[in-house]
């Protein structure tokens, strides 16, 4: 029978033990695929909608107790929600002039690559490694399908579904008509290409700058309007005393919806709309035209 002191002896070795297994597996390396990339994105972004959702839910509670008005509560709530589609938006174009730019750069390494008298299959593994961290999950999906030996045109096309940009699809789409027809001049139709997609990045890191302005006046207008409502009703409930019955709530409603449709519609002036994409392909229940004229 183990004494006091064998027995916690017995446990601190234990314990010892998993933590020295614990740090070894955090030390191997292991592969992350794309599909691990995937569900952890997933679980992120699951994150962020919970933690968004209780700071919503808790602006909403503070704003009805303090005003007396679940209408308001309900309006705090739900701009909390929808903060990033009415003042937010800059990260989301920033970071799709910077995939652009990182196209021209994985295809000038692509040109480079064939340059050196390599194939297409051996020269876009080559040139997906050097690629922009941005480009981390397509171009990880694209390695692991070529690995897997599916065919190259498969690939790319599931290369551009992933990558999703108009540009990229143009990029995508001279890749699959040369792993088609193999024909020679590769080198100089990549090189206009990175070039096209420079400037295309170029202008849209311009635009994004001038459509700052209009989104920074959104923002302004919203924490303005917002905090006018939350003052006069906390600090001087008397003159927003009205609200206070049925009828008021009725008319505060319509008074936020329409607020809520003119910050809408400013946000809508913020937002650059992209072209559409040449390699998209239909949904499911959707008929595919190419299938048909065959």
């Amino acid at each position: 029978m183990l004494t006091g002191s064998q027995a916690e002896s017995l446990l601190l070795a234990v314990l010892a033990g998993l933590a020295l297994c614990t740090t070894l597996y955090t030390l191997i390396p292991r592969e992350v695929t794309a599909a691990r990339r995937l569900k952890a994105e997933r679980r992120a972004k699951a994150r962020r909608l919970a933690t968004r959702t209780m700071l919503a839910l808790t602006g909403g509670l503070i704003m009805a107790v303090a005003t007396g008005w679940p209408v308001a509560g309900i309006g705090a709530a739900a701009l909390v929600l929808a903060w990033d589609k009415v003042a937010g938006g800059l990260a989301s174009e920033r970071a799709a002039a910077t995939k652009v730019e990182a196209l021209a750069a994985w295809t000038e390494t692509l040109r480079d690559t064939m340059a050196a008298s390599a194939g297409l299959e051996q020269a876009i593994p080559a040139a997906a490694r050097t690629a922009h961290p941005i480009l981390a999950r397509p171009m990880a999906g694209m390695l692991e399908r070529l690995g897997a030996r599916v065919p190259l045109n498969e690939v790319l096309r599931e290369f551009a579904d992933e990558a999703d940009d108009p540009d990229a699809d143009v990029i995508i789409a001279s890749l699959i008509m040369n792993s088609t027809l193999r024909g020679p001049g590769l080198g100089g139709v990549l090189r206009s290409l990175s070039k096209s997609a420079r400037q295309m990045a170029h202008l849209r890191h311009r635009i994004t700058a001038q459509r700052a302005q209009s989104r920074r006046g959104v923002q302004i207008i919203v924490v303005a309007t917002s905090g006018i409502i939350t003052y006069t009703a906390v600090f001087d409930h008397g003159f927003v005393g009205a609200y206070d019955s049925p009828l008021g709530e009725a008319v505060l409603a319509v008074i936020l919806s329409i607020f809520a449709a003119a910050f809408a519609w400013m946000r809508k002036l913020a937002r650059v709309q992209a072209g559409g994409r040449i390699l998209a392909r239909p949904a499911p229940d959707e008929p595919d035209p190419d299938r048909e004229a065959t």
